[in-house]
């Protein structure tokens, strides 16, 4: 009988813990939009454009900054956004280095990107924050 009352008490217990843990699950807020934030390091080839990631949901004016550095400092450098149809909204680099933002334009998916309009491929490395 005291074994039948123990069992009893601990899986009262289980079923009040495991649904105190439901209810703290259910609790957390849940966002629909994505961000991505993060270190790149990358070589892009003449006259080519490079993705950065995958695409991130953004509202009309939401802002991607980019911080960075490429090499050779006398590259013809774009860094922006390419949306769902490919049309880049971008931002010119100079010197060898860019620390700028670039807002979406609409309402859509976009995907950080970098284009060198050089005739050299250029290695670019810095931080992308959404």
């Amino acid at each position: 009988m005291k074994m039948r009352k123990c069992v009893g008490v601990v899986l009262a217990l289980a079923l009040v813990i495991s649904s105190l843990g439901a209810s703290a699950i259910a609790a957390e807020p849940v966002t629909a939009i994505e961000r991505a934030s993060g270190w790149f390091n990358e070589d892009v080839s003449a006259g080519k454009t490079k993705k950065l990631g995958t695409g991130i949901s953004m509202a009309a004016g939401d802002v991607v900054n980019f911080n960075a550095s490429y090499g050779p400092r006398s590259a013809n450098v774009d860094f922006g956004l390419v949306d769902s149809n490919n049309v880049f909204t971008f931002i010119s680099a100079t010197n060898g280095s860019i620390d700028a933002g670039v807002a979406a334009p609409s309402n859509g998916t976009f995907t950080p990107a970098i284009r060198n309009n050089s005739s050299d491929s250029i290695h670019v490395s810095g931080i992308i924050e959404c």
